[in-house]
């Protein structure tokens, strides 16, 4: 039968060979080799010294604290939030997200007729290779940059609500049940979304 000991340090060990006290007095182990070694819990000299036998076994170890629970919930919030914006670029290159800003500006200044030359080489080049009117690239823009913008906007205030549910959260268990709900309203919202989008 196995033997459990723990050392207040931490340390633990299991004893699968365990003999009593013999008429010397200690108790001893075998090693893997089959030789027996003296063990003697009391004894300072000993190396195992200190270990306190647990006739139950270990106790199970300690779990992540709270503080742990929710700074791994708010990474895979972050995390799902990031690819959610993905997908709803249409897996766009962060440089060619950075340029929709831009053009949707220059489709705006372009509608108005005030558009600079540079503006204007943007929607009359970009109507060209789509073989569209310039008026009618120009709106494009416009309308994709807007429902772009109100479903980001949409998936922030998700994000948002979510990461502060999660820092009120009392115990690990509500974290998990928060998790998982805001997966699910995130998985209806992107479907909903990418058909809007």
């Amino acid at each position: 039968m196995t033997h459990f000991y723990q050392h207040p340090d931490g340390r633990r060990i299991e004893v699968p060979h365990f003999e009593t006290a013999g008429e010397d007095g200690i108790s001893h182990i075998r090693n893997g080799r089959g030789e027996r070694i003296p063990f003697d819990v009391t004894d300072p000299a000993s190396p195992y010294h200190g270990f306190e036998y647990l006739p139950d076994g270990f106790p199970p170890e300690p779990g992540p604290s709270l503080d742990e629970v929710k700074s791994e919930a708010v990474k895979a919030v972050k995390q799902r939030h990031a690819g959610t914006l993905r997908q709803l670029s249409g897996n766009a290159s962060d440089e060619e997200m950075h340029s929709w800003p831009r053009k949707a500006l220059a489709a705006e200044k372009y509608l108005e007729g005030t558009a600079s030359e540079k503006q204007t080489r943007i929607i009359e080049g970009g109507a060209d290779r789509r073989d569209m009117a310039f008026d009618a690239f120009a709106n494009l823009i416009l309308k994709k940059a807007e429902t772009f913008d109100d479903l980001i906007g949409q998936a922030d205030d998700l994000k948002e609500r979510t990461d502060a549910a999660i820092k009120a959260a009392k115990t690990a268990e509500e974290v998990a049940a928060i998790l998982e709900a805001s997966e699910a309203e995130a998985a209806a919202a992107l479907k909903q979304w990418l058909s809007a989008a």
